[in-house]
């Protein structure tokens, strides 16, 4: 499985690496901390689902979302910082399989990827 993570905040990208690495070991995480800078990884590596941030330098998340939902049909779940009801609905609207709000539990974003990913290696 490949993870794509578009996330300018270092200790969660990071900490959200760890997570799938410990997960799925043989999962290959690709971090990219501008929205551009996902939008080339995204068609380069075709990721099997993104982890993308709202608050971004340059092209904020939501425009990344839609230009994802233009190329790819790869589940994006929203983490992000943003909280609010408008927000949550409006990344939903946008394309987004899941939107989780920092701070998060990990567990919760393992079983969100789970349930959007079946490359996961989900076991029932």
């Amino acid at each position: 499985m490949r993870i794509l993570i578009i996330e300018d905040e270092p200790i969660i990208s990071d900490t959200v690496t760890i997570c799938f690495n410990l997960q799925w070991p043989e999962a290959e995480v690709v971090v990219a901390e501008s929205g551009e800078e996902g939008l080339k990884l995204a068609t380069k590596q075709a990721p099997d689902v993104t982890i993308l941030d709202v608050g971004l330098p340059g092209i904020d998340g939501y425009e990344t979302l839609r230009y994802l939902r233009g190329v790819t049909r790869a589940p994006v779940i929203m983490l992000t910082a943003r909280d609010g009801e408008i927000s949550r609905v409006k990344g939903l609207e946008w394309g987004a399989d899941d939107y989780i709000c920092k701070p998060f539990r990990h567990i919760e974003l393992l079983a969100s990827v789970e349930s959007v990913t079946p490359a996961s290696g989900r076991i029932d």
